[in-house]
């Protein structure tokens, strides 16, 4: 099906956005995904799309075998469906053709507003076409474009930032907004892909109010790591609001 221009929806303040994402719910793990992009710029491709990792002719997959025949060094029980490997690879940094989304929008709104604070961000509003069937369907099954992939949780990760995927084979596929088909009912013709555009100046105001949710570091990233980084940020923070009440009694 042909696609059209992704709808884009401006935003000025939190209570804009509240409205936005009631009028786009999640309702399981089959309906909205979130992606935010803290650069409104950046495209949706994944990172083996992207120039400095492209490889032709699908061998971004062979990377990946390379990587897998390494895990059992790290894995005590590695998982024998290649699509959760290949999920838990994606998890941790390797440059593979899926691209993280959530069926949280929360989790979206935070991978949006946590980086580069001096620019605008998006979040991205998405309605696969299909979904991968894990059990049926081979990794090097042929051309995957966009589709959707619901792996276990089998790492914490994934768990905690409710973490779905979009395949893309090959992987500089870049999805685009195509009307839904019949097979949603009563979304039939709606918009597959939204872009919500976050000022940078609101980016404090969002973290803030995520965390008042319980959206942060420590509960996407439950390790050392996450737990360090939420105590940057607060630190950080802190430094500003110092800064703040030395500047007004000067």
């Amino acid at each position: 099906m042909s696609s059209r221009p992704v709808p884009e929806i401006p935003v000025k303040d939190i209570m804009q956005l509240h409205v936005i994402l009631l009028g786009y719910r999640p309702h399981s793990k089959t309906g909205w995904w979130y992606r935010g992009h803290a650069d409104a710029s950046w495209r949706l491709i994944p990172k083996a799309g992207r120039p400095e990792f492209l490889l032709p002719d699908g061998r971004h997959l062979g990377r990946f075998h390379d990587w897998a025949e390494e895990t059992v060094s790290y894995i005590n029980n590695p998982p024998s469906n290649e699509w959760e490997l290949l999920a838990i690879a994606q998890h941790h940094g390797l440059a593979t053709c899926l691209l993280d989304w959530s069926n949280n929008p929360l989790v979206g709104l935070f991978f949006a507003c946590c980086e580069h604070p001096e620019r605008d961000a998006a979040l991205f509003i998405y309605q696969p076409p299909s979904y991968i069937t894990r059990e049926e369907e081979s990794l090097r099954s042929g051309s995957a474009k966009g589709v959707g992939l619901i792996s276990r949780a089998v790492t914490t990760r994934i768990l905690n930032q409710r973490g779905v995927f979009s395949v893309h084979m090959p992987p500089d596929f870049e999805i685009t907004n195509a009307p839904l088909s019949s097979e949603f009912g009563p979304l039939e013709g709606h918009d597959s892909l939204l872009r919500v555009l976050i000022p940078a100046g609101l980016k404090p105001d969002v973290l803030r109010m995520l965390d008042v949710y319980g959206v942060n570091r420590v509960t996407l990233f439950p390790d050392l790591d996450g737990l360090s980084g939420y105590v940057n940020w607060e630190t950080q923070r802190m430094v500003s609001a110092r800064a703040k009440r030395k500047a007004k009694e000067s």
